[in-house]
């Protein structure tokens, strides 16, 4: 059995496309969700290695302290 990796991040103050724009800044792509019906104000993170795990952790800690 083959379980894959999760990340899930719950936020209702945040805004998804800034958090978008500065990933991009980061050099990390991701996909916003925002215009998918039921999706309003997601992003969609897929994790391929744990390097890049560390990368998303990082920025996403960068994000939230400045």
């Amino acid at each position: 059995k083959y379980t894959l990796p999760m990340l899930t991040f719950y936020s209702l103050n945040t805004d998804a496309r800034a958090v978008y724009d500065f990933l991009l800044t980061q050099q990390i792509v991701v996909r916003d969700r925002s215009s998918v019906e039921l999706c309003e104000n997601c992003l969609r993170i897929t994790i391929g290695t744990e390097k890049e795990n560390t990368l998303l952790v990082d920025a996403m800690q960068a994000w939230y302290n400045k």
